[in-house]
């Protein structure tokens, strides 16, 4: 089998995935898109909370700075659990919401960041990502722990 093969086998095997995620209401994506929903909501109505307390009281602190971005934490709790092995997405989608999840978690750990820190950040993402890329085409197993 040449390299144009696999990667076309690969290739269909990963829309044939991609596919039955979206049709089939086992998967979990109905489920994953409504935790998203109440998620955002809940986050959404914690931030308003905590500046109305905020304005109110003078001493008050605003809170923990996951309220300062309510989608970005909604996404990533969603995709962390959608990347759960419980969540009931292909294992090649899996990989996907790992990689997606990455998005969020910079979004939310960069104000905390030294500004010396960000570039070795980025490059371990840039590893992260191109690693569970080779995993998914190579299908090469994760070295283990022994």
């Amino acid at each position: 089998m040449t390299l144009k093969e696999s990667l076309r086998a690969i290739a269909d095997a990963r829309r044939q995935d991609v596919v039955r995620y979206v049709r089939d209401p086992k998967s979990g994506l109905q489920r994953h898109v409504m935790i998203l929903v109440v998620l955002v909501a809940a986050f959404w109505v914690a931030r308003h909370r905590v500046r109305i307390r905020a304005a109110r009281d003078v001493g008050a602190t605003l809170g923990p700075a996951v309220l300062d971005r309510p989608y970005a934490a909604a996404l990533l709790v969603t995709l962390l659990i959608a990347s759960s092995p419980n969540g009931g997405a292909p294992q090649s989608l899996r990989n996907l919401f790992l990689i997606f999840s990455l998005a969020p978690v910079l979004l939310l750990t960069r104000p905390a960041l030294d500004t010396r820190l960000v570039p070795a950040v980025f490059t371990v993402v840039v590893l992260f990502t191109l690693d569970r890329l080779r995993h998914a085409v190579g299908g090469v197993p994760h070295a283990r722990a022994r």
